[in-house]
């Protein structure tokens, strides 16, 4: 419901959201490689690398 709620409304509110309950999902990357990613406040940090960088909200609403 969150997912059609974004495509919808097209807010960032709701993309927000959607990031929040995909937390834990395994995804793949582009070349098929598995990960995840957690959200801490405003940020994502993937399980990628133990050094990742962030990935703040003020990015994502940019990107959106």
């Amino acid at each position: 419901m969150a997912v059609a709620k974004l495509v919808q409304s097209k807010d960032i509110s709701d993309l927000w959201k959607c990031i929040v309950l995909f937390e834990g999902y395994g995804f793949k990357t582009a070349k098929g490689l598995k990960y995840k990613y957690t959200v801490k406040g405003g940020e994502i940090f993937d399980d990628r690398k133990e050094t990742s960088k962030s990935i703040t909200m003020s990015t994502v609403e940019l990107a959106f």
